[in-house]
């Protein structure tokens, strides 16, 4: 009966958060009053519906507090032999396969807190191929997004992720890089909070060519304006904490002497204003 209500409390919570009365009466309705049988029936159901809750709460497929579906768990049993077969093939093709699978398991709950899924997404950074490259930022991506900043266990396996990785993503920005690689490290700098990209961000949009800039305008509009959402996939940490710098640099660049340069950092502004929900009056400028 556990694993029954494991599986109608994944399934309620899969429609949108609920507090714990209303998904207790989502699943178990009101309890009856006068049918003893129906009473005791009840109380078992409803026994099974708290150990399940515990169960789906401690392994952080649910988050507490109103109750919400984080996302089906981790399967190590697969990942971790995946890993251990494949990490030093050499076929690049089947190890771009791979690193689909891979990503694939990023987006479940517990794949941040892997040693070896981490080495992995490392030495993937360095491939020499650009699918690979981008494919294992959108995984670290994914790691991140998954990661629940009001839980003390989550907040330590974000910080270490940032520690991990922050470093190393910002040569990913260098315009030797393609624009999609360039795309998914501007995404992820944002995701990681990292402070510094706010400059590297801002040197773009001051000194990158048109054809350069027209493919990054979409993700610098993301990670400079967008709201941060906990619900969202995208959470953008960066102007969670650090909109004031990130509205300073924006400020800045309005007052460039580049006529290009300033025509960026209105459309860019404008957005920061409204959280980046809105659509640029006129039409966006790429």
């Amino acid at each position: 009966m556990v694993q029954e209500m494991r599986e109608l409390i994944a399934s309620e919570l899969r429609r949108g958060p609920k507090t714990d009365d209303e998904l207790r009466m989502a699943i178990l309705k009101e309890r009856p009053q006068n049918d003893k049988k129906a009473v005791r029936e009840y109380d078992t159901r409803y026994q099974a519906f708290r150990r399940a809750l515990e169960e789906l709460v401690g392994s952080g497929v649910v988050a507490e507090g109103r109750y919400r579906f984080r996302g089906d768990l981790v399967d190590t049993d697969y990942l971790l032999p995946l890993l251990k077969r494949y990490s030093n093939v050499q076929d690049e093709d089947r190890l771009l396969v791979i690193t689909k699978d891979v990503e694939a398991e990023c987006g479940k709950v517990g794949a941040a807190s892997i040693p070896e899924l981490l080495t992995f997404l490392e030495r993937m950074l360095e491939h020499s191929n650009p699918e690979i490259r981008r494919t294992a930022l959108l995984s670290i991506r994914y790691l991140s997004t998954r990661l629940d900043d009001d839980t003390p266990k989550d907040r330590q396996t974000f910080r270490n992720l940032r520690e991990r990785f922050s470093p190393i993503i910002p040569k990913f920005l260098a315009q030797d890089q393609p624009s999609s690689v360039r795309v998914e490290a501007i995404h992820l700098l944002s995701e990681l909070g990292v402070p510094e990209s706010i400059d590297r961000f801002a040197g773009i949009i001051k000194k990158e060519a048109e054809s350069g800039f027209k493919p990054l305008y979409e993700p610098l509009r993301t990670a400079f304006c967008l709201k941060y959402d906990e619900y969202a996939f995208s959470k953008n940490r960066l102007k969670r904490d650090y909109r004031s710098q990130i509205h300073e640099a924006l400020l800045n660049l309005t007052q460039d002497k580049d006529p290009t340069v300033r025509k960026r950092a209105d459309a860019l502004i404008w957005h920061f204003r409204t959280d980046g929900r809105n659509n640029l009056p006129g039409g966006e400028p790429y």
